[in-house]
């Protein structure tokens, strides 16, 4: 089978290897951009529309919903505010509108996009009409923000480089892009040693692989292909809960997630910012 996999990056066209396969999907590596991606992903927009359209609501909504995310929503709009106060905020992959109905609780003037209808149906009741259903491709308004936020959505999407382009093209010039989603470092590194220890069934539910496995290596580049620049990359605070339940006990999870993360952190202080083990990280950048 790996004889038949394409060898080249749909980002960059350069050299890509097998990296690993997991249930039905394979995963190929750019030896160059450093792009994990899932073969044919890029090939599948409408299949991949469809499953967001009309599946993952009833999948995914136990992570936005009974206040998983609220202090997850706090932090991120703290980091925010200490670069831009108020303005124009754009959330690309809303969900269900937590996220922006918090932004509007502190002054910002909101405004969403999501595929899924249902999630979408959802986020127009709590928060009016400045909720647009479909994708960032679609999105004709000419918005000048002030900020967009991708939270847990730009590995979903069918061509992340795209998605970084269309909103720097709806941002206000030194508009700030703030950007979250699993290391993918991270989660490939750790299924690639359970892979070799035969210890897959135990660890594969803890790990995140969408359509991208996003590295840092490979967002620092695009941001800058992009005409992006003071790019800021940490380990994310982790949300709250365990909504999936991965554990028995949902205490073990809310413990586990906070010595992680402050171990993370104190491995990336010490590095110089140069070291990120997070199992998520968070991005903000500024269009030049």
């Amino acid at each position: 089978m790996k004889d038949h996999i394409p060898a080249r990056c749909p980002y960059c066209h350069g050299k890509a290897r097998y990296y690993f396969g997991i249930r039905s999907s394979i995963y190929n590596h750019c030896l160059e951009c450093d792009l994990i991606y899932r073969v044919n992903a890029q090939g599948s927009d409408v299949k991949v529309r469809k499953y967001y359209e009309e599946s993952y609501y009833d999948q995914y909504t136990t992570d936005q919903e009974g206040g998983h995310r609220q202090c997850l929503n706090s932090h991120i709009l703290d980091l925010i505010e200490t670069r831009k106060r108020t303005g124009r905020i754009l959330d690309v992959g809303m969900g269900l509108g937590f996220f922006l109905n918090d932004a509007q609780k502190r002054g910002w003037q909101i405004y969403g996009i999501e595929p899924s209808k249902k999630s979408s149906e959802m986020a127009m009741e709590l928060l009016g009409k400045k909720v647009f259903t479909g994708t960032l491709k679609e999105y004709k308004e000419n918005g000048n923000f002030d900020v967009i936020t991708f939270i847990n959505a730009l590995d979903h999407s069918v061509e992340p480089w795209r998605e970084i382009e269309y909103a720097r093209s709806q941002m206000k010039p030194q508009g700030l892009i703030y950007l979250r989603f699993p290391n993918g470092l991270i989660h490939t590194l750790i299924y690639r040693l359970a892979l070799k220890f035969k210890m897959t069934n135990l660890i594969s539910k803890y790990l995140v692989f969408h359509e991208y496995c996003i590295t840092v290596k490979y967002i620092k580049k695009i941001l800058k292909d992009f005409g992006f620049e003071g790019i800021e990359i940490a380990n994310s605070r982790p949300s709250e809960g365990d909504p999936h339940k991965l554990f028995q006990n949902e205490f073990y999870t809310r413990s586990i997630k906070k010595i992680m993360y402050a171990i993370n952190s104190i491995v990336y202080i010490l590095s110089i910012k140069k070291i990120i083990l997070g199992v998520s990280i968070e991005i903000i950048a500024f269009k030049k």
